[in-house]
């Protein structure tokens, strides 16, 4: 099963590098705030280097959704796909992508999202 992988475990490896990411000190507010990162999905930016981060996002419902993004030589999101993330009513599948673009200084500008499927660099 493609899940199979996720876990808390993977949630605070991934909070650690975000956190790292963000200028703040490995493991400082992660381990305080684990909730807060659970909040948000991927990071628009994260350490130039960084090419793939695993997490996780819990819904106003309660439900975890993973998700995995896929970053540029610089860090700068480019895609994020989203399991278990589906709306049957509005037409979005379980398993989807975004893709995101930038301009010269700009942040991350969506144009393709809810696109069925894995993202495939």
């Amino acid at each position: 099963m493609v899940l199979a992988g996720y876990g808390a475990g993977r949630a605070v490896q991934a909070a650690a590098r975000t956190a790292t990411a963000g200028g703040a000190a490995a493991g400082s507010a992660v381990t305080n705030n684990v909730g807060g990162y659970l909040a948000k999905k991927a990071p628009q930016q994260v350490t130039p280097g960084t090419r793939i981060l695993h997490g996780q996002y819990v819904n106003n419902l309660g439900q975890v959704q993973p998700w995995t993004a896929h970053y540029d030589q610089f860090g700068r999101v480019i895609a994020r796909t989203d399991f278990n993330a589906g709306n049957v009513s509005a037409g979005i599948p379980a398993v989807h992508h975004h893709l995101f673009r930038w301009g010269r200084g700009q942040i991350a500008a969506p144009y393709g999202g809810h696109i069925p499927g894995v993202y495939t660099p």
